[in-house]
């Protein structure tokens, strides 16, 4: 699953019927349903960033380290993109293993490093984040554990909370 899932167009005209299905576990059609309802807020969200150059499909797969220096690897999936779906997608692969990452200082450091507003990044990195969960992860649920979608159920539902406290 490269970065390029969340693309605009993806906040517009989701699959409602796989997202309905695959989330509607205990207290979820409650916390999202305001997001299914209108999906246009995550639209509008990621829309104001100018596409840029991405590597497609950054996460930890994709990163060599050789004598304290990183390299990245896999670049098929490199293109033009939204910043905040490639600030993501580390987050997104990582959730079903457990991991957590500094999301929060990741977001801050790129904006800094391209002078963005480092808010107006951060509600951009939630919504596309909150997005690929609801409408394209799904699909490779099949290729998790059991352990890894809850942990994915417990991420949405922590980032839901927090889409709607903003």
């Amino acid at each position: 699953m490269a970065t390029s899932v969340v693309a605009r167009g993806d906040t517009q005209r989701p699959n409602m019927a796989t997202a309905h299905a695959f989330w509607s576990w205990p207290g979820a059609p409650e916390l999202l349903s305001p997001i299914f309802t209108d999906t246009a807020p995550l639209h509008d969200a990621i829309s104001p960033f100018t596409d840029c150059f991405l590597h497609g499909d950054c996460h930890t797969d994709n990163l060599l380290v050789d004598h304290h220096q990183l390299i990245w690897t896999d670049w098929q999936g490199a293109g033009a993109g939204n910043p905040a779906a490639e600030l993501a997608f580390p987050s997104i692969r990582a959730t079903p293993a457990g991991a957590v990452l500094p999301q929060d200082e990741m977001t801050q450091r790129y904006a800094e490093a391209r002078t963005l507003d480092p808010a107006q990044l951060r509600r951009a990195t939630l919504a596309a984040e909150l997005a690929t969960f609801l409408f394209t992860w799904p699909e490779y649920a099949a290729y998790n554990t059991e352990i890894g979608i809850e942990r994915v159920h417990q991420r949405v539902a922590s980032l839901a909370r927090a889409w709607a406290s903003n």
